[in-house]
């Protein structure tokens, strides 16, 4: 099949249920086979579980495999496309309720910024000098980000395990804008406070691969917090209370929180998931290549 999927089975039965893997292009999945469910005949375990699979995943050509190198390979798989999100890009913008283009969202450099919009930034994370910088960079190259000085900054913080890097649009310039920020999945928007609400066109211009957007306007010394997803994306939490406002650490958790859950479901829906299915895809088939169906004749 063109969507060749992998099931891998542990040998000896725990708890009287034999533990299953499905490795698929999507996701790898666990479930189990009861010894009860198998059929009663005195055959090996694995012509039994066989039977099971083949009447389960009927639309598929199922065949045994007993390689001791294939749960190597399997382990690769999910080594080189992992569903664990270990680093993450967030875009920045600053809003002032009066963009009516993308080149206006863009406009602002850090003369621009106000002391809210600063404050806010230490919400996210911590100011970082990327000179010699070890951590995860968020493709953000070795080069001043400007193009001049010997230091340059930008935010970072690691959160649940989960290493992230804001790309700042008011600190980059336009080449880093079209590289970095057009390439960016998810986004935080602040919106200043008093502002007109925040007009949402500009956004079609970033291209396809933005999907998520927060919106973040202070409050009263809160923050209140609104969302914006591409018609693609799949409804996901936490839910956004109505009409609440957060402190800076109840934000900042709930904030990345969302982006997270957000950004894992952009890459689970097109056109995003091609980055992680396609080539999680073709591994699976070269592992399908290289343990092929044996014949009678060739097991001799």
């Amino acid at each position: 099949r063109p969507d060749a999927s992998i099931i891998s089975v542990l040998a000896t039965p725990v708890d009287n249920s034999f533990k299953c893997l499905l490795t698929t292009k999507k996701s790898s999945e666990l479930f189990t086979i009861r010894v009860s469910e198998l059929p009663a005949k005195k055959l090996p375990y694995s012509q039994r579980i066989l039977e099971i699979l083949v009447t389960r995943y009927a639309d598929y050509s199922i065949y045994h495999c007993d390689n001791r190198k294939l749960p190597l390979d399997l382990r690769e798989i999910e080594f080189r496309h992992s569903q664990n999100i270990s680093t993450m890009k967030i875009g920045v913008l600053y809003s002032k309720g009066e963009e009516s283009s993308i080149e206006d969202l863009f406009g602002y450099g850090k003369e621009d910024a106000s002391e809210s919009y600063n404050k806010f930034l230490s919400v996210l994370g911590e100011q970082i000098n990327l000179k010699g910088w070890k951590l995860y960079r968020g493709d953000i190259g070795a080069e001043p980000v400007n193009g001049v000085g010997k230091d340059y900054y930008s935010y970072f913080t690691v959160f649940r395990g989960i290493q992230v890097m804001y790309h700042l649009a008011m600190w980059f310039n336009a080449e880093q804008h079209r590289r970095l920020i057009g390439n960016d999945i998810v986004f935080v928007i602040f919106h200043e406070e008093g502002a007109a609400p925040f007009d949402t066109s500009p956004l079609e211009s970033l291209g396809t691969v933005p999907q998520i957007f927060c919106v973040v306007q202070p409050h009263n010394g809160r923050y209140r917090v609104s969302l914006v997803c591409r018609p693609n994306i799949k409804p996901f939490g936490p839910s956004l209370p109505e009409e609440y406002s957060f402190d800076a650490e109840s934000l900042r958790i709930f904030l990345l929180t969302l982006l997270h859950n957000g950004y894992a479901n952009a890459l689970r829906q097109p056109p995003m998931n091609r980055l992680f299915e396609v080539p999680r895809k073709a591994s699976i088939m070269e592992i399908v290549a290289k343990y092929p169906l044996e014949t009678d004749k060739e097991k001799k």
